[in-house]
């Protein structure tokens, strides 16, 4: 499969059956690839907010975007991430386990990448300004996108054969007290992305004691896991990823992170427990993955080879 043609659902406020099942498959889909039978698979999507009606429907149409594939066994349907899927979930996994840190490591350059495509070539366009925002990037203007990040392995993003053309830039902000001079921290909305961490905060140190104390168990654990990365990864786009010293007093990206980490690890074995209950398949098949397993590259490398 080409990689431009996977169609990672974007991320949405509310109900978002693709975006969410996209990331429970994320939790316990990358590495081993495992298949899921259809069954069991369209029981976690329920069990993580979904219709029982609407389960199945949500695969198919993530069949249809590329992100899914499907196999039949006889009368059985069995379902797992493409190959090109799950490298860019691996990918954006590692960004979002790695950015508060990554952060505070700026030296002062900004990566930018300005693209051009064809009119046909819409779709496209749209699924590379979606990789753009999961791997951290912003529009600076429309076709000239900037990041606080090194331009390390841009290749899942600018793959050949994606009918655009791009150049990738390292460059320094030169501020200028000129009328319409816009710099790329302006990108940014830096009151809403507080409002954003504090709402968070709000929702997850509630929790936090819950899950410490073992007290979310079976599918409660497994739609609690998807819940927090889902609420948090939108940081890795919303945060500006500078230097604390750099952003307003008070900045609660550290305290964010610090929640995150505490509810995503302690969830693990609960939520896989389930997953494994659910499906009847083995730990050698399906693995729930802590953030120190995100942050170090090595379901990247085990994907490396093994696709």
């Amino acid at each position: 499969m080409d990689p431009a043609d996977v169609r990672l659902p974007r991320a949405r406020q509310g109900n978002a059956p693709q975006a969410t099942t996209v990331m429970l498959l994320a939790e316990f889909g990358i590495h081993p690839r495992p298949w899921f039978g259809a069954g069991p698979l369209a029981t976690l999507v329920t069990d993580i907010g979904t219709t029982p009606a609407g389960a199945r429907a949500v695969l198919q149409r993530l069949v249809r975007r590329g992100v899914l594939e499907r196999r039949q066994d006889g009368r059985h349907a069995f379902y797992r991430l493409t190959g090109p899927t799950a490298t860019a979930l691996a990918h954006g996994g590692r960004a979002l386990a790695t950015f508060t840190a990554r952060a505070e490591q700026w030296g002062g350059t900004w990566t930018v990448i300005a693209f051009s495509s064809p009119q046909h070539a819409d779709t496209r366009r749209a699924t590379l300004r979606a990789r753009l925002r999961w791997r951290g990037f912003a529009p600076l203007y429309d076709g000239v996108w900037c990041s606080p990040d090194d331009p390390h392995e841009l290749g899942s993003l600018l793959e050949p054969g994606t009918d655009l053309t791009f150049t990738v830039l390292r460059a320094q902000h030169l501020p200028l007290d000129l009328p319409g001079a816009k710099g790329p921290l302006d990108v940014w909305d830096l009151d809403a992305t507080r409002t954003a961490y504090q709402d968070f905060l709000t929702r997850w140190e509630a929790i936090a004691p819950q899950v410490a104390g073992g007290r979310l168990r079976g599918a409660d654990a497994v739609r609690a896991r998807t819940q927090v990365t889902d609420d948090y990864r939108r940081f890795a786009a919303l945060d500006p990823r500078l230097p604390a010293a750099t952003m307003p007093p008070g900045w609660p990206r550290a305290r964010a992170w610090e929640l995150f980490c505490q509810v995503y690890d302690a969830l693990a074995e609960p939520a896989l427990a389930h997953v494994l209950d659910v499906t009847g398949m083995g730990e050698d098949e399906v693995r729930a993955h802590t953030v120190a397993d995100l942050a170090s590259g090595r379901l990247l490398d085990a994907l490396r080879g093994a696709l």
